[in-house]
């Protein structure tokens, strides 16, 4: 998990699908099964890294719900957070350094979440915030900047949003 999210490690991915009983085209099945359970209407996936395709898509309010669902994961929820760690195998002869990719982990109150790059796609963010006992889930897709953007709207929603 470590290097699938942190990194976007696409060889982890393919890893874990592969090891799905069915192999990779059972484990996008699964997906597309889990996005239908979740009600992600505006979710297709093609393959399990996320590569662009024209039947792998999603929506911000789909990507927003998938947000919610992983942050109620204590162990993604974890993951997404860590800013940098160690892996190693099992033998502990071969160790890796992975770093997350969120350059915002580490601003107030950012719990982490997924960054994603496709050449199609362009820079996108999907990010957990929480200040004063309130969260939120920004999702910033086609940027240029996903960073600053991302910021930007954390800061204009807790300067904002009026939490009555």
């Amino acid at each position: 998990l470590y290097g699938l999210m942190l990194n976007s490690g696409n060889d982890a991915a393919y890893t874990i699908a592969l090891n799905y009983p069915g192999g990779v085209t059972a484990f996008v099945q699964a997906m597309n099964q889990k996005a239908q359970a979740l009600g992600l209407t505006n979710t297709h996936f093609d393959n399990p890294a996320g590569f662009d395709s024209p039947r792998h898509y999603s929506s911000a309010s789909d990507l927003s719900r998938m947000a919610i669902v992983a942050a109620g994961n204590s162990q993604l929820a974890r993951v997404v957070s860590t800013k940098e760690t160690e892996v190693a195998s099992l033998d502990k002869t071969i160790i890796h350094n992975l770093k997350n990719l969120n350059q915002l982990l580490g601003f107030p109150g950012v719990m982490g979440m997924k960054t994603g790059y496709t050449p199609a796609a362009k820079e996108n963010l999907v990010g957990l915030v929480e200040r004063e006992g309130h969260k939120i889930i920004t999702v910033v897709l086609g940027s240029d900047d996903r960073f600053g953007e991302s910021k930007t709207l954390i800061d204009w929603t807790f300067q904002n949003y009026n939490w009555d």
